[in-house]
């Protein structure tokens, strides 16, 4: 019976989450394992260290993939800047610097902030009957 009401919420969860609020939930989790990691790493923990900044090389490797690459110029340059990131993360965690991955937390807290205003105001377009895509005009992303 449990089970059943677990299935079910996490479907209905499915349902009401829009793609862009699981980008945002994409960075709150990179931010999470970033900060998790930085922690370890200043603790010495290197088990933990490398686990936490593996699961954030993973988040950003999926936000990579899930680009769409007809965006334009925007999804490009998001793309190099993950890579940027990916790059810093393998050489904070192989030499213990964790003013690397305080670079890469500062590189993404401000990304993670628009993809939740440009949500944010897709979510009060449509609760207005107007068009998403007009809302967005003028939005900083």
């Amino acid at each position: 019976m449990l089970n059943a009401y677990a299935r079910s919420q996490y479907q209905e969860m499915q349902v009401q989450t829009s793609p862009g609020r699981l980008v945002v939930m994409l960075y709150d989790g990179a931010l999470r394992f970033l900060y998790l990691g930085l922690d370890a790493l200043q603790r010495g923990d290197r088990h933990a260290q490398g686990l936490n900044l593996g699961k954030a090389q993973n988040i950003l490797v999926e936000l990579m993939n899930t680009l769409d690459k007809s965006a334009g110029e925007l999804a490009y340059n998001l793309e190099s800047l993950y890579r940027y990131c990916l790059k810093r993360l393998l050489i904070a965690n192989a030499e213990d610097r964790g003013e690397d991955v305080e670079e890469v937390i500062r590189l993404m807290l401000p990304l993670r902030d628009a993809w939740e205003q440009a949500e944010r105001t897709l979510h009060a377009a449509a609760g207005q009957g107007s068009d998403p895509d007009e809302a967005l005009v003028g939005a900083t992303c």
